[in-house]
């Protein structure tokens, strides 16, 4: 009998072509609470082990779970933000957070932000920059200067060549301050601007 993988450690699977398939769970979609399934491929068990381990060691080393914050002081909601290498912005002027964006339990990038909303009338919105062509330096930037947050997919994540291709909220859309936009990186070779 196989050994069993422990929770976190993600699977593998001999498919019926012969190629070895790892898959693990890269975050939680925050508009069905559904997991996020990515898998990686390989001619050999012991490759597959690897790319597999790779791959959530990068998204460890990228994306952060979102606290819940909700019901804290606005002191310490930016202490817990801050001890996650989180940014939190204080929408209000009330003494406990109300509301948070992104919600709990999702995954954004660390050195995002946390909009915390201490009023129940405070509502800030920002237009969506435009993301196709940049580099993952350059999105951050761009995303820390807009009030977002960003998701990132695709190529290997660690090649500094690789720019977006695609952005899941269009350039110019109104969403509130903190939203998560994904973004999914290609080869620069493959991004048309």
């Amino acid at each position: 009998m196989p050994k069993k993988r422990a929770n976190g450690e993600g699977s593998i699977r001999k498919r019926k072509d012969g190629r070895w398939e790892g898959r693990y769970t890269a975050g939680i979609d925050l508009e069905t609470g559904k997991p996020i399934a990515k898998s990686v491929l390989a001619r050999t068990q012991r490759e597959c082990k690897e790319k597999l381990q790779k791959a959530m060691e990068e998204l460890e080393k990228i994306d952060t779970v979102v606290p819940d914050l909700v019901g804290k002081s606005a002191g310490e909601a930016k202490n817990a933000a801050a001890a996650l290498s989180l940014n939190a912005m204080i929408v209000g002027n009330g003494d406990k957070v109300l509301s948070q964006i992104p919600e709990a339990s999702g995954h954004i990038p660390k050195g995002g932000t946390i909009i915390l909303h201490t009023d129940s009338d405070s509502n800030s919105s920002v237009k969506v920059p435009k993301f196709i062509g940049l580099t993952m330096a350059e999105v951050n930037g761009v995303a820390s200067s807009a009030g977002l947050n960003v998701k990132f997919s695709g190529s290997e994540l660690s090649d500094p060549s690789i720019k977006v291709s695609s952005q899941s909220i269009e350039e110019g859309k109104e969403v509130q301050a903190g939203t998560i936009i994904e973004l999914n990186f290609v080869h620069s070779d493959d991004v048309a601007d």
